[in-house]
């Protein structure tokens, strides 16, 4: 695949910033995630995820768009201890997604258009975040703040970074 350009810099080390170098890392030479959190080796809280405690829930869309980013992906998390609501055990829940629904029998409508991952958002970005370190043209500067950037001709020249005791 053509590469778009040289360099691209993503702001953050969230689901959306993992996301965002997974994407660019197909269409520039060398993609940067800065981070100002030190970055876990595995699947912790971290600071600057205020919501990270909280349980998780991805739809049918978003974990099969996961899924297609990365693949083993949702097995992994399975494996880790994720909860899979795969319409199968329609006593697991009572819901109406879309056109799948539950019937008064306790069946699902559309059954196989119905699945559930149930994760905490540490587990997710622990497995995602993973497998874009994996990604040879992608690197990490965790425990940095991102300064003002230079601006020029329409585009970022310059993102200077520090890390948080410099002055």
């Amino acid at each position: 695949m053509p590469r778009s350009g040289d360099q691209a810099v993503v702001c953050g080390a969230s689901m959306a910033g993992l996301l965002a170098a997974r994407v660019l890392s197909e269409f520039y030479e060398s993609v940067t995630v800065v981070e100002r959190d030190v970055l876990p080796r595995g699947a912790e809280q971290r600071r600057g995820v205020s919501q990270g405690r909280h349980l998780h829930m991805l739809l049918t869309r978003g974990l099969s768009h996961l899924v297609e980013l990365f693949p083993g992906l949702l097995d992994d998390l399975v494996d880790d201890g994720a909860l899979l609501l795969d319409g199968t055990d329609p006593s697991a829940f009572h819901i109406r997604v879309g056109s799948s629904e539950m019937t008064s029998d306790g069946t699902l409508t559309r059954p196989k258009d119905l699945v559930i991952l149930l994760a905490s958002r540490p587990l997710l970005e622990h497995h995602v975040r993973r497998r874009v370190r994996a990604i040879t043209n992608v690197t990490f500067l965790d425990g940095h703040d991102v300064l003002e950037p230079t601006i020029e001709s329409g585009g970022v020249t310059s993102l200077p970074c520090r890390t948080p005791g410099d002055r």
